[in-house]
């Protein structure tokens, strides 16, 4: 089960931060929505990607759903370390738009989609003062990308698995007024990695509170994008989506 795995490397990267100085480590939860279109070439490669494609909503997988949140980060001098994670499993019944593999066109389905995201980054504080901070680095994020889309009518399904491992520059921002700051991070980069190339970004901004020493709380909201197409399994595919949603979490900082 892939959230079971993002839990187990979660696990690991807070271990890993936590004897640093100035650590952090959060627990909590995410709700969160995907949103867009997706393209899977057949087995004789007669479809056009940039035509033949179905929305999210239209296989029945743009629900909202709630999964782990895990979040750890450490300073140290101008450095930091953030790592996060969550995970999405939309599911439900529609109608293809249009083929999607060897599926035909006006075919009833019922579909999952199995995403998670887990993301490091490194930044170096380029402006060093209490008030603000500004940090310049680069991240890493990895994106898990399993759909399932099965033909109610049969036993014919069509399956999408792809692991993106997306490196982008980013900017870290934070406003520290006491017992309150507000935290946004932002990266974004047009590459090409293995199974897709495309265009990415992924931004978040938070509010953290401090009611007692070492006690935190957070809350805020994740966005990121993803256009992107590759090959996965033998086959092209293309795939536009957005994932979307607010997190709230609570632990200590030390």
């Amino acid at each position: 089960m892939r959230i079971q795995r993002l839990a187990l490397l979660s696990i690991v990267a807070i271990s890993s931060v936590s004897c640093m100085p100035h650590a952090r480590a959060y627990v909590g939860a995410a709700f969160t929505s995907v949103d867009g279109n997706v393209a899977l070439q057949n087995a004789v490669n007669t479809l056009d990607l940039n035509q033949d494609r179905n929305s999210l909503g239209g296989l029945g997988a743009d629900e909202t759903t709630g999964s782990a949140y895990l979040r750890a980060e450490a300073d140290w001098g101008p450095h930091r370390v953030r790592l996060s994670g969550f995970g999405a499993t939309p599911s439900g019944e529609g109608t293809l738009a249009e083929p999607f593999g060897d599926l035909a066109a006006g075919t009833n389905v019922r579909s999952q989609l199995d995403y998670v995201n887990f993301n490091g980054a490194y930044t170096w504080d380029v402006v060093p003062t209490d008030l603000v901070r500004v940090g310049l680095g680069v991240e890493m994020g990895w994106h898990s990308w399993d759909l399932l889309v099965d033909d109610r009518g049969s036993l014919a399904f069509e399956r999408l698995e792809a692991d993106l491992f997306l490196p982008m520059p980013c900017i870290d921002a934070e406003l520290d007024l006491g017992p309150v700051s507000l935290v946004a991070n932002f990266g974004a980069f047009d590459i090409d990695m293995g199974d897709a190339d495309g265009q990415y970004y992924d931004a978040e901004a938070f509010l953290r509170w401090t009611p007692l020493m070492s006690v935190e709380f957070m809350g805020g909201w994740r966005s990121l994008s993803v256009d992107a197409n590759g090959e996965a399994d033998g086959r092209k595919f293309d795939a536009d989506f957005d994932v979307s949603g607010w997190f709230i979490g609570g632990g200590i900082a030390f």
